[in-house]
This record gives structure tokens, C-alpha cells and sequence, in this order.
């Protein structure tokens, strides 16, 4: 893997590990949200924790209620994340055992619960109470860079590439880019209910499919091609 490679990956990976300080459990009777940091019963991997806890959860924090306080965009997409239909679809995937193989690989390759992480996710939807009509355009876009803005990516950046770091860094991308672990996301990726769930993000200015499409790509499992689909997607897991 090359400088240019490596560092593209690292971002990109790091972006959706990140994923897991938006995460928020509201405290009762209120709609302020408190933090959830991937503590060692979330990430076992002690390289990758280290790397993790270098995110500002509490600052994160403090965005997401601001936005669940005034963001009428952030708001109607919490909304419809929280729709009984949207919500049945996110524990139908889990019960597959397609879920089941993913989050048992990347157990095994970095550490993650994943399933906690999910279980969170579907927690945290199921309490929050969102100020707003829910009408407006749905969108996450303006939290996220709000909580780009506080991420410390070039310190995260240089810790990786350390002397220290760089061989466990690679060991990690090794894991991750293997066949079997290619073969499992492509079962998980061709479900119908993983389509649904990742166009109801697409559609809220996530651009998950670019994001993935980056990814496969460094880990070598086909061509980039952006903007990506769904379509695209299956085309670099064949």
C-alpha cells in the first residue's frame, strides 16, 4: 500500500469509526443527549481505542444537541430515523446471518462491537425526543461538518503513521482487505434490506456509497468509481 493509498484509507476509516461519537443516549426527560465512547466492552483493539479516544466525544455532544435544538434539517432526518418502519428494517438486518458473519469478521480483524454500536444507534432513536415539524428537507450534512470541524485529523493522522503505529496499522489493513472478509461484505451488501437501509442514508447528504466506494477501492476489491450507487457498489464486490 502506498503513502497516497494508506493515508486515503486511513481517513476513510476513520471517518466511520468516528461514526460512533455521534451516537448519542438521551438522558430522561430531556433533549439533551449524553456521550457514548467506545469504551473497552465496544472496542477491544487497545491500537485502535488509543487512536479513538483522541475524538472530541464531549464536543461531538455538545453539536448534536445544538442541532436537535435548531437544525430543522437535522431534526426531520432524526425523524424519519425514528419511524417504526425505518427502525423494524435496522433490527431485521440484524437478525440475518449475513449481519451475523460481518459482525462476527470485524470482531476478529479490529475489535469492534459492532453489534453494540447497533444496538445504540437503535436506542438512541427509540428515546430521543426532537424538537421541529419533521417536514424539512432531511439532511446530516451541516452536523457533520460542524463535527469535522473538531476532529483533530492531522494528530489522529500522524499517530497512525508513528514508527510505533504503522506496522499495527498495516496488520490491521491486511486483515480488513482479505478475501473472506471481501466475500462476507458483498453477501451482506446484495440483501434488499441493506439497499433500503443505505439509500435512506444516501438520501440525507451522508454520501455513504462514495464513502464505501472509497474504501473497497483501498482495500483493493475493484475500481472507484465516483459519485457511486448501489449499482456501482455490487460491480466492485464481483
Amino acid at each position: 500500500m502506498n503513502n497516497s493509498s494508506r493515508m486515503l484509507f486511513q481517513i476513510s476509516f476513520l471517518i466511520l469509526c468516528s461514526a460512533q461519537y455521534t451516537i448519542s443516549v438521551p438522558t430522561s426527560k430531556t433533549t439533551r443527549t449524553t456521550s457514548a465512547p467506545l469504551t473497552t466492552s465496544i472496542l477491544e483493539n487497545e491500537f485502535l481505542s488509543k487512536v479513538m479516544h483522541a475524538i472530541p466525544h464531549e464536543k461531538i455532544t455538545e453539536i448534536a444537541n445544538a442541532h436537535l435544538k435548531s437544525d430543522e434539517n437535522f431534526q426531520a432526518a432524526v425523524k424519519y430515523l425514528q419511524n417504526e418502519t425505518f427502525l423494524d428494517l435496522m433490527e431485521t438486518i440484524e437478525k440475518k446471518p449475513e449481519w451475523t458473519a460481518f459482525r462476527n469478521i470485524v470482531k476478529e480483524d479490529t475489535g469492534l462491537d459492532i453489534s453494540s454500536v447497533f444496538k445504540c444507534v437503535v436506542n438512541f432513536l427509540r428515546s430521543v425526543k426532537v424538537d421541529g415539524t419533521g417536514t424539512a428537507e432531511r439532511s446530516f450534512k451541516p452536523f457533520i461538518m460542524d463535527v469535522f470541524k473538531e476532529i483533530p485529523f492531522p494528530n489522529i493522522m500522524a499517530e497512525l503513521n508513528s514508527k510505533e503505529n504503522a506496522s499495527k496499522f498495516e496488520e490491521l489493513y491486511n486483515k480488513m482487505s482479505s478475501a473472506h472478509t471481501k466475500k462476507i461484505v458483498a453477501n451482506l451488501i446484495h440483501l434488499p434490506e441493506v439497499k433500503k437501509f443505505l439509500d435512506s442514508i444516501n438520501d440525507m447528504d451522508l454520501k455513504v456509497y462514495d464513502l464505501l466506494a472509497f474504501i473497497f477501492g483501498f482495500l483493493k476489491w475493484g475500481e472507484i468509481q465516483i459519485p457511486s450507487t448501489y449499482e456501482t457498489l455490487l460491480v466492485q464486490l464481483s
